[in-house]
């Protein structure tokens, strides 16, 4: 499907530098853009992403420090708040 978009000076400029980077078409930076776009909103592969894909910006690393933290943590935390609880009563 052939299509005409009228671009301000600067997305022109924007997208003239991509194109020249990527050694790539206005048009083949045009459609990554967009399948990338659908793919952030969840409307790549039809709405239908992996969980993976989903998750991919939330997945990382953590470093704990050597604590164990799949461990019950009700105790500690209950410790926690009676501190917490003394200290503001304290006031």
């Amino acid at each position: 499907m052939a299509m005409s978009v009228r671009l301000d000076r600067r997305t022109e400029l924007i997208l003239s530098r991509l194109a020249r980077d990527r050694r790539r078409s206005k048009s083949d930076v045009v459609r990554e853009s967009i399948l990338t776009l659908a793919r952030r909103k969840g409307g790549g592969n039809g709405g239908t992403g992996t969980a993976y894909d989903l998750l991919k910006p939330y997945l990382g690393v953590i470093r704990s420090g050597g604590r164990l933290l799949c461990g019950d943590r009700r105790a500690e935390i209950a410790a926690f708040v009676r501190k917490k609880h003394l200290a503001e009563s304290a006031r």
